[in-house]
This record gives structure tokens, sequence and C-alpha cells, in this order.
């Protein structure tokens, strides 16, 4: 269904030299995980089920890597999240437009140079999260500033209100309206604190992000929660909502790292979307099975249960459950493989 041509073709066309896709089995009996390797992936961080999750929960180590180091070094950290007024008819593109515009005005220029000096502020990362609800597309912004010093709720809701006014004249031109004490400002200080703080700040990396798996509030849906009711409720007006996510969405970054946080927080150069999504996993010394294009358009719509077979029974079962089907195969070692390879575990 999807409009995207990329998305169509992810984790169901092969893009290796047989055309279809490798079986990849690593691990010992009892803990072994299969996974087709050698299958073209689309990258999306937004419109993709299988890419976007991949994409986030990557970003979302980043984040909580980064909320540590801050900490780490006597700093801190505070979740911030900006919107503007909405409601149903507006187009989501000239929305997510508006935010982006208003946080780029927030972020430049003398006042908010002075701001860095005045809270002595690292850093920050930006994600545009969105959702759907009576009032229309409703997307904001989440932003996790870093600091040097460690900063009380009273100093960041400071800083919340003195960047405030900037985000409001911003989304005006833009044509819209913010009100900073109905839910158009919010600030709140990460304080992971010493009991569970590896589970606290995935939770909170996870915030920032806008992980795919997150869940609407107060009646609102998330993208994909639109999409998993169109696929098992078939309402011809989510079908509209996603195609209209498809297209809003589209060639739109996950995050956006303010200038140097990565360096100062010592990140690894970041790496795109499809980068992460094409990411391997496993490696050649785990490839089982070769797959020919006309057994993967066969069988790809049943291609878990080979998987199922494979970790349960190994070589053995994975050549039973495709002999039985009379479906063709090549043992991987008799493969010869493209100089490049791309895709990762579909399962």
């Amino acid at each position: 269904m999807s409009t995207l041509d990329r998305v169509r073709k992810c984790c169901r066309v092969g893009v290796s030299e047989h055309g279809g896709p490798v079986l990849r089995l690593s691990g010992a009996t009892g803990e072994r995980v299969a996974g087709y390797a050698g299958l073209a992936r689309c990258g999306s961080p937004h419109a993709c089920p299988t890419c976007a999750p991949r994409i986030g929960a990557s970003r979302a180590q980043e984040i909580a890597h980064v909320v540590a180091a801050a900490h780490g070094e006597g700093g801190s950290a505070a979740l911030l999240t900006l919107t503007l007024r909405h409601r149903k008819g507006q187009a989501l593109a000239d929305l997510w437009d508006a935010v982006t515009y208003a946080w780029g005005r927030v972020t430049s220029g003398k006042a908010y140079q002075a701001e860095r000096e005045r809270f002595g502020i690292t850093g920050w990362v930006r994600a545009t999260e969105v959702t759907y609800g009576e009032a229309g597309w409703h997307p904001h912004a989440h932003v996790l500033i870093f600091f040097d010093t460690p900063m009380s709720p009273d100093m960041v809701r400071a800083l919340g209100e003195s960047l405030w006014p900037r985000w409001e004249r911003a989304v005006t031109r833009r044509g819209y309206s913010a009100v900073e004490h109905r839910g158009g400002l919010d600030v709140r200080v990460v304080n992971p604190g010493s009991a569970g703080l590896g589970e606290y700040l995935q939770k909170v990396a996870m915030e920032a992000v806008g992980a795919p798996w997150k869940r609407g509030r107060d009646g609102s849906r998330t993208p994909f929660q639109i999409l998993d009711d169109l696929v098992y409720e078939g309402h011809g007006d989510d079908l509209d909502l996603w195609t209209e996510w498809e297209v809003g969405s589209q060639g739109r970054k996950a995050l956006t790292w303010a200038n140097g946080t990565r360096e100062r927080y010592r990140l690894a150069p970041e790496r795109s979307d499809q980068e992460l999504a094409d990411e391997e996993v496993g490696t050649a010394d785990d490839d089982l099975i070769a797959l020919p294009a006309e057994t993967w358009r066969a069988m790809r719509d049943v291609a878990p249960e080979l998987l199922d077979a494979a970790e349960t029974g190994g070589m053995f079962a994975a050549a039973h459950w495709l002999n039985t089907r009379g479906l063709s195969w090549l043992p991987a070692a008799r493969v010869v493989r493209p100089p490049v390879w791309r895709g990762v575990s579909a399962g």
C-alpha cells in the first residue's frame, strides 16, 4: 500500500547476485538466531515498520550515551518540548516545516549566544515527534539540552521562558500561534539518580527520539498506530492519513544535533539512517542457505517460518522446510558474492 517505492521493496527484494537473500544462522544450539542478509532496506526512519525501530534504537543508544556522559562530567540535561496550536485540516508538511523553522530561530542570534553563556549550554539534540488526534496533526519538538553544571527545575524553567518568545514569534511568522501555558512549553530536568540508571536513560532517550514503538496519549495516535488500524480495521480515512504521513515525513532527518555536540561527548561520526538500516546482523561465516530469486518470491510472505525452522533444527530443518515445498536452494558456500553486500536481518 505504500506510496514510496523504496518502502514497498524493503525486505522484499534481494540485492545479491543470485537474486534472493541468504539465510544466516548464528549462535549455539538453543540460542540460535536466524535472519536474512542481502535484502534491500529503505532506510526510512518514519514510514517503514522494519527500518524505523532499528534506526530509532540506534539513535536512542547515542542519546543515552550523551546524557550519561554529561552527568559523568558533573553536568546535567533537560528535556524541552515545544509545540504550536493546530487544528484538523492543516497540512502535516506545513506544520512540520513551522516547527523546524521555529527551532532554527530559537537557536540563532545574540540572544541564544547569551543563553549559552548564562546557563552553560554545551549542546543539544532535537527530534520532531508527530501524533494525530481530534485536532489533527500534532507535531512537537523534543530537545535534549546539555549543560556543564547541575541544573535545578527553576533554572531550566527560566531557560524555557527565556527562549519561548522567539519560538512564539517564529511560529507566528509561519501563520500559526503558540500558547506557553496551554501545552506549548514543557521543560523537565533529566535526573537519573542512583537506582535504575540504565533503564531511566533509555526511557529518556526513547522519549527524546520519538521512538516508533511509542503510543499516543489522550486519544491521539502515532503514525504507526494509524498504520496498525489501517491494516487490521481497514478504515479509508486511515489510508489517507498514512499517505499524508509518508509524503510529509519523506526526507526528514530523525535527529538533528547541534554543531559540536557529538564531538564534545565523544560520539563517533554520525551515520545516516540508510547506513543504520543497512547494517548486517552476523557475518558471512554465519551464512547457511542461498535462496534464488524465484524461491524468495514464492516464500517471502511466510519467510518467518523458515527462520523458525533454522533456529529450531539448523541446516537440516531449514533444508527440509524448503524441500517439502519444492523450493530450490543452494548451500551458501557455493554462492559467489558481489563486491558489496547491503541489507540486514529481516527478523
